[in-house]
Formats: structure tokens, sequence, C-alpha cells
């Protein structure tokens, strides 16, 4: 009889018993370890020069030299002057001193961000001046003979696709008298590819 009365008592102590095991225990908080917050550091540093890299390649402009302009901006631009309906710009610099001999590097890589990193058909024509209005009076007339045109010009680029001896000229000031000896001793036709520079 007392075997009886002890039975259901076991059986509720071990209901008890089996019914605390399946609850799951509150965790408590931990912090990260050193280990694990300097993991995390180092990976919110590497995501943070992704950002920064991402920005660079984006920009491009790791892709030309030291040597540029520290402001352009192209003032007009021309469908007229080429015979194969190819687009003309006529881009305004600061004023350029000749006697630090780096204007052409500077126009090489003015060319290259116009052509190759802004993805201009390679059909594509860019006057540089340093003046705007010797920047107008060729607008107005490509022909023109005004004396002070002349140091102003600094370079005329006409790109072509095709295969050719004339395919990528580069000229560094095109109107050059003698009668200007500054701009004549300067002048010069470089075959330049600003996909190659």
């Amino acid at each position: 009889m007392r075997k009886l009365r002890l039975f259901p008592w076991m059986v509720l102590v071990v209901l008890c018993f089996s019914m605390l095991s399946c609850i799951k225990p509150k965790e408590s908080p931990t912090l990260p370890s050193k280990e694990e917050s300097s993991a995390q550091e180092v990976i919110k540093d590497i995501e943070k020069d992704l950002v920064d890299l991402n920005k660079v390649i984006e920009s491009q402009d790791h892709l030309l030299t030291p040597e540029q302009f520290a402001s352009f901006d192209i003032v007009k631009s021309s469908k007229d002057l080429r015979q194969d309906g190819g687009e003309t710009l006529f881009v305004l610099v600061p004023s350029v001193d000749l006697e630090l001999r780096n204007h052409v590097t500077q126009i090489k890589n003015l060319i290259k961000k116009l052509v190759v990193l802004e993805k201009r058909p390679e059909n594509v024509s860019i006057y540089v001046f340093d003046e705007a209005e010797a920047l107008e009076k060729v607008f107005q007339n490509p022909q023109t003979e005004d004396l002070n045109v002349p140091v102003h010009f600094l370079a005329k680029y006409i790109g072509s696709p095709e295969d050719g001896v004339y395919r990528n000229n580069l000229v560094i000031f095109p109107i050059a008298p003698k009668s200007n000896p500054a701009v004549f001793v300067r002048q010069d036709t470089i075959d330049f590819d600003p996909f190659e520079w």
C-alpha cells in the first residue's frame, strides 16, 4: 500500500524534472572578447577602405599624371567644324605660365580626361584656350588673324577612330606666326593617342 502512495509522487517528480530540462535557461549578455572586438574594428576599416577605393575607381583621376590644370570649363561645343559630324569642344583653362614648361603634359591630361575618362567618342576635336576672348574669336571665326589669339590658343586636338597618318593629332599653338617668336618656337605637332597616355 505504501508503495502505491509513493508511486504518484515519484511520477510527479520525474515529470517536473523532465519539464525543467526542456526550458532553455536565459542567456546572460556577454561582452565581446578583445579578439572579437579587434576583429570587428579590422572589418570596419576594410569596409571603409573599400568605399574609398570605389570612389577612386569611379573618378579614375588616378590614371592621370600629377600635372593637371587646376580647373577647366567646356565653354562651347559645335558639330559644324568636322566633316564626320563629330563634336568640337572649346575648353577654357587657367592662365598658363609658359616658362614652367609643363603645359603640354597638362594639355595631354586634359584630353585624356575629356576623351577617355569621360567616355566621349573617338571622333572629337578639342580646342584649348587660356583666355575667354581668344576662345570666342576662334569660335566665331576659326581662320581669325587677330594678333592676340596665337598666345592664348594653346592646343588643338583632332581625334579619329580611322587608321591613318592623322588619326590622333595634337597641335601645340596651332596659330604660330613667325612674328610671335614666343609662340613660334613652342609650336609642335604630336601624334597623341589619349587611350595610350
